[in-house]
């Protein structure tokens, strides 16, 4: 690695002061740097020209720092990776807080992030420093904490290898994400579905519209789209409770985010809020989010008794697949969880990975510790001397099984 260092900072984070230069894959010579940023258009502006994935992407970043990043407990930062003409290449936003007497470093996340990933400028991307090289560059400039947490770093973003997925300290998260890639319209998408899953879809919608006032329809009001967000809040709610799980998409900080996603969302033509309704009945609700030629479902909550025997959640996610590729979504995530009709709708699995480094003596114990008990969790005799042998199942809690 030929790289020029500069001190680590010791103090609070003020500007770029701190930054070190390597080569990348290609012979390209690549510096990082530091920044503090004061709200979105900030960091918006830095990370122009950027990909991204559906979770960070300028409308995802802009409504969680509207929310998240006013509370005073939370201090924003983005490490900047730039090339040999000062292009910006990569860039990972980050917050700091405070836990427990120790200092984090974390994504942008607050509970509401399915994936975590860096912002990256496609036509550098294979030219980018590779593992250890990358990470180094990136640990030299962070800002002082005790703790560097990415919790749930996806492989790939919005198609392109995900140059910080591959740490070798990282631990394979508990929970899986599922896709359907590589889609070019509806008709070739839904002939790719098992003979018995068509039967069933077209069985389905037919009983469900011949229910009187029956509709299955895209929402595209802002003001519906808030009462159908509601309405969903009161689907899940009701769904985990009956699981003997704590709720926790109506606590008022992720509610205000949800709604100023819906707002700003479905004004620029990214959110897309499927339903069912039955007359003034409202049946189902699938909630997605866009970004480039990628969705992802977020939120997905139905009624059970009668109207569950006709699998209204799925019928409103192929509606929301099939207005993603009238927009020109080539691949559908349908989230984390490991549940069955995602594998009935074509997903496959991808692995997601958590990343736990500590930055400081203080922070050692703590990453120590987590290590410990992810072995643990994950260590078969561990588990059948705990009396868990069987895993659990993973269930990320944003969804309700879809009937």
């Amino acid at each position: 690695m030929k790289a020029t260092g500069a001190a680590r900072e010791t103090g609070d984070a003020s500007e770029a002061a701190r930054s070190l230069a390597a080569t990348g894959a290609q012979g390209t010579s690549f510096s990082a740097e530091a920044h503090r940023f004061s709200g979105a258009d900030d960091l918006l502006q830095l990370t122009e020209g950027l990909e991204s994935g559906v979770c960070q992407s300028p409308l995802w970043l802009s409504c969680w720092l509207s929310v998240f990043g006013r509370s005073e407990d939370v201090e924003t930062f983005v490490v900047l990776l730039r090339d040999g003409v000062g292009r910006v290449c990569l860039a990972l936003p980050l917050i700091r807080r405070s836990e427990n007497g120790l200092r984090f470093l974390e994504a942008m996340d607050h509970g509401v992030s399915d994936y975590n990933a860096p912002l990256i400028r496609r036509e550098s991307s294979q030219a980018l420093p590779e593992g250890d090289t990358l990470w180094r560059m990136i640990a030299e400039v962070l800002p002082a904490a005790d703790v560097l947490r990415l919790e749930r770093m996806a492989p790939h973003v919005a198609g392109m290898t995900n140059p910080l997925f591959g740490h070798s300290r990282g631990q394979l998260n508990r929970l899986a994400g599922w896709a359907s890639s590589g889609i070019e319209n509806w008709d070739g998408y839904f002939a790719t579905l098992s003979p018995k899953q068509r039967d069933n879809s077209g069985k389905n919608r037919r009983r469900f519209l011949r229910q009187p006032g029956a509709a299955i329809r895209i929402v595209g009001d802002p003001d519906e789209g808030l009462a159908a967000l509601e309405s969903l809040d009161a689907f899940q709610k009701e769904r985990i409770g009956e699981k003997g799980l704590d709720y926790c998409l109506d606590r008022p900080d992720i509610a205000a985010f949800y709604r100023a996603l819906t707002l700003q969302g479905m004004a620029g033509q990214q959110v897309i809020i499927a339903e069912m309704r039955a007359g003034e009945e409202l049946v189902a609700v699938n909630f997605a989010i866009m970004a480039g030629n990628e969705v992802i479902y977020l939120r997905v909550g139905n009624q059970f008794g009668e109207w569950g025997k006709m699998s209204p959640g799925v019928l409103v996610t192929e509606l929301a697949i099939e207005e993603a590729i009238r927009r020109g979504a080539t691949t559908f995530d349908f989230g984390m969880g490991d549940y069955v009709y995602k594998r009935r709708l074509g997903a496959r699995e991808y692995p997601l990975r958590d990343l736990v480094l500590p930055l400081s003596l203080r922070g050692a114990p703590f990453a120590l510790l987590w290590h410990a008990r992810t072995w643990a969790s994950r260590n078969p005799l561990v588990r059948k001397l705990t009396g868990r042998a069987a895993r659990p199942a993973a269930n990320a809690g944003t969804e309700g099984a879809a009937a």
